[in-house]
């Protein structure tokens, strides 16, 4: 699936559920939130047979009451009575007895008209002539049913491309019907009501010309962008409405004599809701005695080719920001939240598989930058504890019998062929994920992450509303920063199965120094650091610095530690055997994963911290752990105990043979078959062996490699060191002599190039530019 998306698309409508929303309503599974209002929240659903829904769903605190209640199920009444017309969105399910009512109608693809004239702009008189034809129709509709809206506003008309739709009968009911109004509750938006309501003495009921007021509102407000009687305090706005007269510069001049008809403060002025779609189509005068000639034009609208053609011509007539708004939302929020069977993993040889390898979704962080980053620390093994990081030789490449591979080359192999190519709206610095079947990679800024189907190349699912810099893998679950939420202090939680999306109850700390708050996560805790304070002024090292420990499972703060304050916005650590290892700007410490007590803390040379992810200010160093040992990669090579503490061998940069230069740093190694592969200065990959303790071989590339402490990842046989190279998307070295295998060319057009190799599946992904593809290595 291809999508072409610019990077100034307005966000994507769907949010993520909060900690506290339930999982379902009847058979309809939640996937998300789309909005809420006075009376509910609105879900996007999904029930056991796959059929979206918009699911609205009455607030808890109003469910008891019995005023409310019957409010909704006159909304239902409202829904099932017009639903499944030209102008509304089918009644698909409801449930208005049980503990918290519900009600489930079709899924419009589309944005509301606020939505579209906010994020595009006032419309032409084409495309607003259309608009009144349709919305007038749509009233008379609802109108020759005996019911009036009452609600109608630029949120409650959603825009597809079979023309607009009216929603939200929430205040909707009968002519003469008896009024649900709490004592000194004003029903309806002030900027949208009717005079008749706005007064506070004398005021009258809703009839169907009230519906008719807030029509004329709504063109007033599709052709300027603001409403007829100005912004301000619902008082000062409803003083307006029923007083003052609408202002109505930036109007079209063919649009005013009806506008000005539909503004009269005097309901009987006001034309009814057919006249004014004859008067827009130019099909009558309407005058009030042509009742005869008003049935056959009822006739002629219901007739399909009519309808179709309008259809046709209402699209056509749309501005082009928001056909493209409609384009976006068809292409990927569709695809919100599907659910797709999982496939099957293919087992890995046993010629090639890991001594002791991690979980085959256990985190790979990849980073697509030009800078030094701080990367999450990867779960690996086949490191004996206490080991002595000795090389072969000072001054030559002496390789203690193994073959010599010689330098880097093109290599006598080609690349293989990619077995699918995904190209689409994708960003540029973002850190892709595999995880369990899923390759979750940033979108367009502003447009959270995509998860693309790593069997098949085709998009699974977005989550729109989280940061998409650093997806990152925690148990079964993506754990990022939550965005779009009330304030900064939230996670974003998705399930990589469906792309099923919710947020965290706030944590008492904020993140808006940080684009990458998790610092590790085990199979139900994501580790979480975060500073003091939401107001915007002041720096990292001036706030109070916190480690939290988040439950997934149980949505809520297990434990928090207040840590020693610092320039660090990123702590990269790793989980294993009951401890958090966490690395700081000059020091490692482990805590105690049941509590956060400090275990240990060790010391490590050097300081200065490097740019990673985002805006992340990032120690030098990283911890990887196996077999209850830490090894520390940076500024040098080094062991630590994981229980105790104790420091055991390390290398430094004066260590290294020849031509290696003068300031090693060290990537973040992949491990198999008891050898550690791992970068050193972006030019060499070397190959230790974890029980000699002697440099296999070490190779020099001829392409540019990204900067230490990147990873290298290993599969099938191959070590593929990551890759800067604007030229090379990928490179694969011989695992057993440290040869060139083949190198993938680049034609992405990317200027920044970086990838850093995913495996999984027995496949590499190579994610650069706008692609993805997928390599086979078996």
């Amino acid at each position: 699936m291809t999508v072409n998306v610019t990077a100034d698309e307005p966000a994507l409508p769907v949010r993520p559920l909060l900690g506290h929303d339930p999982e379902s309503f009847g058979r309809y599974r939640l996937l998300a939130r789309l909005g809420s209002g006075g009376m509910g929240t609105v879900f996007l659903a999904r029930s056991d047979g796959g059929r979206t829904v918009a699911l609205k769903a009455i607030h808890r605190d109003l469910a008891e009451e019995r005023e409310f209640r019957e409010r909704f199920r006159q909304e239902l009444q409202a829904a099932r009575s017009l639903g499944g017309a030209d102008f509304f969105p089918a009644v698909v399910d409801a449930d208005t007895d049980g503990p918290r009512p519900w009600l489930a109608s079709e899924y419009l693809l589309g944005p509301s008209l606020a939505q579209a004239v906010e994020a595009h702009g006032p419309w032409p008189y084409a495309a607003l002539r259309a608009l009144g034809v349709a919305l007038a129709r749509g009233l008379a509709t609802v109108h020759r049913q005996g019911l009036v809206h009452r609600d109608l506003k630029p949120s409650n008309v959603l825009i597809t491309a079979d023309g607009p739709k009216l929603i939200d009968f929430g205040l909707a009911r009968a002519v003469g019907a008896e009024r649900l109004t709490r004592t000194g509750r004003q029903m309806g938006t002030p900027a949208y009501i009717s005079p008749e309501q706005a007064r506070p003495v004398g005021g009258q009921s809703a009839g169907p010309p009230a519906d008719v007021f807030a029509l004329g509102g709504l063109l007033v407000y599709a052709a300027t962008g603001r409403a007829p009687f100005g912004e301000g305090g619902a008082n000062d706005v409803l003083y307006r409405v029923a007083y003052a007269e609408p202002d109505l510069a930036g109007v079209p001049e063919e649009l005013w004599p009806l506008v000005v008809g539909c503004l009269a403060k005097d309901p009987a002025d006001r034309p009814a809701a057919d006249r004014i779609a004859r008067a827009l189509t130019g099909t009558g005068t309407g005058d009030d005695g042509e009742r005869d000639r008003d049935l056959d034009l009822d006739r002629q609208w219901d007739g399909e080719r009519q309808r179709d053609g309008e259809r046709e011509r209402f699209a056509g007539l749309l501005p082009a920001g928001v056909l493209h708004d409609i384009a976006l939302r068809t292409a990927t929020v569709w695809d919100v939240a599907v659910r797709r069977p999982e496939e099957p993993q293919a087992p890995a040889s046993a010629a090639t598989a890991p001594e002791a390898p991690p979980p085959q979704d256990a985190p790979r962080p990849a980073r697509r930058r030009l800078v030094l980053g701080g990367l999450g620390a990867l779960a690996a093994a086949g490191v004996a504890g206490g080991v002595w990081w000795a090389v072969a030789g000072s001054g030559d490449d002496d390789t203690r019998g193994e073959p010599r591979p010689g330098p880097g080359g093109s290599g006598t192999d080609t690349a293989p062929q990619p077995l699918w190519e995904y190209r689409g709206p994708l960003g540029d610095l973002g850190t892709p994920l595999y995880h369990r079947g899923v390759i979750a990679v940033q979108a367009d800024p502003g447009a959270g992450i995509l998860g693309v189907d790593a069997r098949r190349g085709t998009l699974r699912w977005t989550a729109p509303a989280v940061s998409g810099y650093t997806p990152m893998a925690c148990g079964d679950l993506i754990v990022m920063k939550a965005t779009y939420a009330d304030g900064d202090d939230r996670l974003a939680m998705v399930d990589p199965a469906d792309g099923r999306t919710w947020y965290s109850d706030p944590l008492g700390v904020t993140f808006r120094f940080t684009d990458h708050p998790i610092s590790a996560g085990d199979a139900r805790t994501a580790y979480v650091t975060g500073h003091s304070g939401a107001h915007r002024d002041g720096t990292p090292d001036s706030r109070r610095r916190y480690l939290l420990a988040y439950d997934m499972v149980a949505r809520k703060v297990r434990w928090r530690r207040e840590l020693e304050r610092g320039s660090a916005t990123h702590l990269p650590g790793v989980v294993a055997e009951g401890r958090l290892v966490l690395v700081d700007d000059g020091s490692v410490t482990a805590y105690d994963t049941a509590d956060g007590r400090r275990r240990w803390q060790v010391a490590l040379p050097g300081d200065g911290l490097v740019a990673g992810d985002g805006s992340d200010m990032v120690p030098r160093w990283t911890a990887t752990v196996a077999r209850g040992t830490v090894l520390m990669t940076g500024s040098g090579l080094r062991t630590i105990d994981l229980r105790t503490g104790r420091g055991g061998r390390q290398l430094d940069p004066d260590q290294l043979p020849s031509g290696t230069g003068d300031e090693a740093v060290f990537g973040v190694p992949a491990l198999a078959d008891g050898v550690a592969y791992l970068t050193v200065l972006g030019t060499h990959v070397f190959a230790i062996d974890l029980a000699s303790h002697h440099v296999r071989w070490r190779w020099k590339a001829d392409t540019d490699l990204a900067s230490p402490p990147a990873g290298t990842a290993v599969a099938g046989g191959l070590v593929f060191p990551p890759s800067s190279d604007s030229r090379a998307a990928a490179v694969a070295v011989d695992r057993r002599t440290g040869r060139t295998r083949w190198t993938l060319r680049d034609s992405s057009g990317s200027i920044l190039g970086t990838t850093e190799p995913l495996v999984g599946q027995g496949r590499l992904y190579v994610v650069r530019g706008k692609s993805i593809r997928a390599l086979p290595l078996t």
